[in-house]
């Protein structure tokens, strides 16, 4: 277990956050404080079998949902699919990622699809030294 305290630019404390780690070292619980130490949040993360987080799901001080990530990965590592729900306006938004990959492996292309509609293009150049 870890404990973080975090202060404003006066030096004041703004959040005490305690966080829960597994035998594999991930964050699997993260429990946010106000100032008053009343509970503000609780943040629970699930892995799958190779250690890559597969959801985060944030809840209010009274226990209830405000806001769920689900995570996908492609067959490389990389995240295929995020799909976000938001109970404030009820909504969900599904993220996709397609990847192209250089002869080493590396993605060198993203395109990112926020509910079908490509938002987003990235290009990346690796330089190696042989």
């Amino acid at each position: 277990m870890i404990e973080e305290l975090q202060y404003d630019t006066s030096i004041l404390l703004t959040a005490r956050i305690v966080n829960k780690y597994d035998n594999n070292n991930n964050c699997i619980e993260s429990v946010r404080y106000n100032p008053n130490g009343s509970l503000y949040s609780k943040t629970l993360f699930k892995y799958d079998i190779s250690g890559k987080r597969t959801e985060r799901a944030v809840y209010d001080s009274d226990g209830n949902l405000t806001s769920k990530i689900e995570y996908q990965y492609n067959e490389e590592g990389y995240w295929s699919e995020v799909n976000t729900y938001s109970s404030a306006d009820n909504s969900t938004q599904r993220t996709a990622y397609e990847y192209e990959y250089d002869t080493k492996g590396n993605w060198i292309y993203q395109i990112e699809y926020v509910n079908g509609l490509a938002v987003k293009i990235t290009e990346r150049q690796f330089e190696y030294f042989e």
